[in-house]
């Protein structure tokens, strides 16, 4: 009898784990499948609703706790109710095209240093064990930008550290990587390139084209990469592949129109050695004209280009691979506040977000 009790208590427990199990999983996949289908109106609000996935540490609409970083000229310090407007918390990576972009382009830089609404602060940091020499970059963008514009006075509320995020030893980690992001452009969006006799895939950071010009998307076929010079001229050699041409010599507009002339499959566009990924868009008329197919932007792979110099096979697929967060802020109340994502690489959407 006792032994039947025992296997009677086994299997309840058996059922309730299960049921347990699958509530969880169904929890997920709703969480998972409201973030993906977010409108891109949404990723313009400054959002403080409370999050649900239980995750530790801070939520948006929480009050936010004082800290103190230390940052290239001494240290910043926050404490609640003393600000007279917004603060907004920034994590740099360099394992994202996107905020490359964000970071070299100077109309975005430029919306930075004089958009910036009076009553905001920024505080920049790195995710990288590379804090330090990120932290030197970033303040030398910006005081590039704020001299050429003759708008030094806005330096005064921009703050960078060189301690990386994952060392600063407040709750501001836990909120970078709690609140992980999978909205339009938060994720690292990857090239993977393969060979036969190459022990690993190469895997590079990429920029896709500006989505409200190229409708085209990627798949999560394995596509063949053929060479196809600077792409200012088509190029039959491509059919059915994915073009890797060099950036330069012509626009951006024209390079996929002549590869998808070219019937290709997409276009990879490197960059030229010491330059940073750009953003790829159209520019007048040249929006009118739709093509059909995907592009993106990453940097000269030396492997990749030597191999189909020599004639041999390369392939390439595309994944984006989950990220901490990049971008959030302590609102005029002092309260914790989601940022919604940038649509494309500029600081004006930061600053529209500050107003609000």
């Amino acid at each position: 009898m006792a032994s039947l009790r025992s296997k009677l208590s086994v299997l309840l427990f058996l059922v309730v784990l299960t049921a347990h199990v699958t509530e969880a999983a169904v929890r997920s996949k709703l969480s998972g499948d409201e973030s993906t289908c977010e409108s891109k109106d949404a990723t313009l609000n400054l959002r403080s609703s409370k999050r649900t996935s239980g995750a530790a540490g801070p939520e948006p609409g929480d009050p936010a706790a004082a800290f103190t970083v230390p940052t290239l000229d001494g240290e910043f310090t926050y404490k609640p109710g003393t600000l007279r407007g917004p603060l907004i918390i920034h994590a740099f990576t360099n394992k994202s095209g996107f905020l490359e972009c964000l970071w070299s382009s100077e109309p975005s830089l430029t919306s930075l240093v004089q958009d910036l609404p009076d009553s905001t602060q920024v505080l920049f940091l790195s995710l990288d064990d590379s804090a330090a020499s990120d932290a030197l970059w970033m303040r030398d963008q910006v005081h590039r930008a704020a001299v050429q514009h003759s708008k030094k006075e806005v330096l005064s509320r921009l703050h960078f550290s060189a301690l990386p995020a994952f060392a600063l030893g407040n709750w501001i980690p836990s909120v970078f990587y709690n609140w992980g992001c999978v909205s339009h452009n938060c994720l690292l969006a990857q090239a993977v390139f393969t060979s036969q006799g190459w022990r690993l895939p190469i895997v590079i950071k990429r920029l896709d084209a500006r989505y409200d010009w190229l409708m085209g998307h990627w798949t999560q076929s394995l596509y063949q990469l053929r060479d196809a010079g600077d792409g200012c001229d088509p190029s039959p050699s491509v059919a059915g592949a994915v073009a890797w041409v060099s950036e330069g010599g012509c626009s951006f507009f024209t390079k996929v129109q002549n590869m998808a002339k070219s019937n290709a499959s997409g276009v990879l566009v490197y960059a030229l050695p010491g330059n940073p990924i750009q953003d790829m868009n159209c520019v007048g008329d040249e929006c009118i004209t739709a093509l059909g197919i995907p592009a993106a932007m990453v940097h000269l792979e030396v492997s990749v280009a030597q191999g189909l110099q020599s004639g041999q096979q390369v392939y390439v697929s595309f994944q984006n691979t989950p990220s901490p967060y990049y971008f959030f802020s302590i609102d005029q109340q002092g309260l914790l506040a989601e940022m919604g994502w940038f649509l494309y690489p500029s600081f004006s959407f930061l600053n529209w977000q500050a107003q609000w």
